[in-house]
C-alpha cells in the first residue's frame, strides 16, 4: 500500500523558492516545533458563559504568551486556509462535549491541550504556512488587537474542511452563480487529478485502520473490565468460608486466583491505555493527515472556479460587447482579471505539487515509526502476559503433577514381524 503512484518528473517538480522566512536559519521541522507549546488550561467565566484557555507560548523571533480558546485555533485553521489555499492545513480533532461536566473534565482538557500543541507545532514547522499573517497575529496579538483581528478577518471556511464538503462548495457556488459545473481546463490538471484520485484511495484505507485500531483498543479495555470482574469473584469466594467444619481448600484457590487475575487485569488495562496512545491515536492523527491533503487538492478548485468565473465574465462582456451593452476596456478589465486569477491557479498548483510531496514522505515515516512501536509494545506485552499466566500453573497443579505442558503421545511402535514356523523335529521312530 505504501507504493506511490509514480507522478511524471514535470508534475512533481517543485519550485522551492520559499521566502527568507520559512527557511530562517535553516531549522529543522523538529526545531520550528520545539519553539511553541500550549500548556495550562485554565476554566473563566460561569454557566453558559463557561469557558477554557489555553496558555501559548512562542519562543522565537521573540518570546511571547498569550491565552487562547478552543474556537481560537479553529479560527487559526479557517484563516490558514483562506491564506494559503493548497497547504494543507492540519485538522483539529473535534470531540463533542455535551454536558458541562464532560466539556470541563481534567481528561477532555489534557486530551485537548495535547490535540491542540501538536496542530500549533505542525502548523509552526510547515514551510508552506510558518509566516502566514494569521500564525503571527494568533502568536502575538492581545486583548482588543486579538479582537480587531477576528473581526477583520473572519474566518473564510468553517468545519474540518473534510474534502468532501469543499468540492460540494464548489458546485454549489458554480450553480448559484449561474456557471456551467465544468472547471476551466488548467494545466496541472492532470497532475491533480492523478493525486487526488490516490488520495481517495489512501483515504479509504486508512479510515480502516483508524476504525480497526479503536476496536482492538475498546477489546482490549473490555477483557481488562472481564478480568478485574473475574478477579473480584474468586476474591468473594475465598472471603467466604465452607460450611461447618471441613477444610476449605475451595476458599484458599479462590483467593490465590484472585491475586493472580487482578494482576493479569491491570497488565491489560495498562496495555490497552499504552495502546491506545501508540497505536489507535497515530492511526487517527494519519487519517486526518490523509483528509487534510485531500483538503488541500480541494481548496486548489475552489481557486480553479474563481479563474472560472472570471472566464466566464470574459466570455459574457465579449458577447455584450457584440450587442453594443459592453465597452472594450470592460472586456479588456475583464481579461486581464482572468489572467490574474489564472497566476494564482498556477500559484496554488505549484504550492500542492510541494506539500504532495512532502506528505507521502512523512507519511511513509509516521506509518513505519507507528507499526514498529507498535510491534514493540505487544511484543513486550505477550512476554509479559506468558509469565503472568505461567505463574497460575503452580496453583491449579497437584503435587507431583508436572507443571510443564505434557510431552505428546507417542504412536504405538509397529508390531515385530512374525517369525517363520520352526522346522518339525524328528522323533525317535523317523
Amino acid at each position: 500500500f505504501i507504493h506511490w503512484l509514480d507522478f511524471p518528473e514535470h508534475m512533481l517538480a517543485s519550485d522551492h523558492s520559499y521566502s527568507s522566512s520559512n527557511m530562517m536559519d535553516e531549522k529543522t521541522t523538529e526545531d520550528k516545533a520545539q519553539e511553541v507549546s500550549v500548556t495550562d488550561p485554565k476554566n473563566y467565566g460561569e454557566g453558559r458563559s463557561r469557558y477554557t484557555a489555553y496558555l501559548v507560548e512562542c519562543t522565537f523571533p521573540s518570546k511571547t504568551q498569550v491565552r487562547r480558546r478552543y474556537s481560537d485555533f479553529q479560527w487559526l485553521y479557517q484563516r490558514l486556509m483562506v491564506e494559503r489555499p493548497g497547504a494543507i492545513v492540519p485538522i483539529i480533532p473535534h470531540k463533542q462535549a455535551m454536558r458541562e461536566s464532560v466539556r470541563f473534565s481534567e481528561e477532555l482538557l489534557t486530551e485537548r491541550q495535547a490535540t491542540l500543541e501538536t496542530f500549533l507545532k505542525q502548523v509552526h514547522s510547515s514551510p508552506e504556512l510558518q509566516d502566514a499573517p494569521s500564525l503571527k497575529t494568533f502568536l502575538t496579538a492581545y486583548n482588543q488587537e486579538w479582537e480587531q483581528a477576528q473581526a477583520d478577518h473572519p474566518a473564510g471556511i468553517a468545519g474540518e474542511a473534510g474534502s468532501g464538503g469543499l468540492l460540494g462548495k464548489v458546485r454549489a457556488k458554480l450553480a448559484v452563480a449561474g456557471v456551467s459545473e465544468q472547471l476551466e481546463v488548467t494545466p496541472d490538471d492532470g497532475a491533480m487529478e492523478i493525486m487526488e484520485e490516490y488520495l481517495t484511495h489512501m483515504d479509504t484505507c486508512v479510515k480502516v485502520w483508524a476504525k480497526e485500531s479503536a476496536a482492538l483498543v475498546k477489546q482490549s479495555k473490555e477483557s481488562a473490565k472481564s478480568l478485574q470482574a473475574m478477579g473480584a469473584s474468586f476474591s468473594a469466594l475465598g472471603k467466604k468460608p465452607y460450611p461447618q467444619a471441613y477444610s476449605d481448600e475451595t476458599g484458599e484457590l479462590s483467593t490465590e486466583l484472585a491475586s493472580h487475575i487482578s494482576d493479569i487485569s491491570i497488565v491489560v488495562l495498562k496495555q490497552s491505555d499504552q495502546a491506545k496512545m501508540r497505536f489507535e491515536d497515530p492511526m487517527q492523527e494519519l487519517a486526518r493527515h490523509v483528509q487534510a491533503a485531500k483538503a488541500a487538492l480541494a481548496r486548489r478548485k475552489e481557486i480553479v472556479w474563481e479563474y472560472t468565473k472570471k472566464q466566464q465574465a470574459v466570455k459574457s462582456k465579449k458577447a455584450s460587447l457584440e450587442k453594443g451593452k459592453s465597452s472594450e476596456q470592460e472586456v479588456s478589465d475583464a481579461q486581464l482579471e482572468a489572467k490574474a486569477a489564472l497566476k494564482d491557479v498556477e500559484v496554488v498548483s505549484k504550492r500542492v505539487r510541494r506539500e504532495v510531496e512532502r506528505f507521502r514522505g512523512f507519511f511513509y515515516e509516521k506509518l513505519k515509526a507507528t507499526m514498529k512501536d507498535s510491534t514493540k509494545l505487544q511484543t513486550e506485552y505477550h512476554s509479559h502476559m506468558d509469565k503472568k499466566w505461567a505463574a497460575i500453573m503452580p496453583v491449579v497443579t497437584d503435587d507431583g503433577d508436572p507443571v510443564t505442558a505434557p510431552v505428546p503421545a507417542q504412536p504405538p511402535a509397529p508390531a515385530p514381524a512374525s517369525a517363520p514356523p520352526a522346522p518339525p523335529t524328528e522323533t525317535a521312530n523317523g
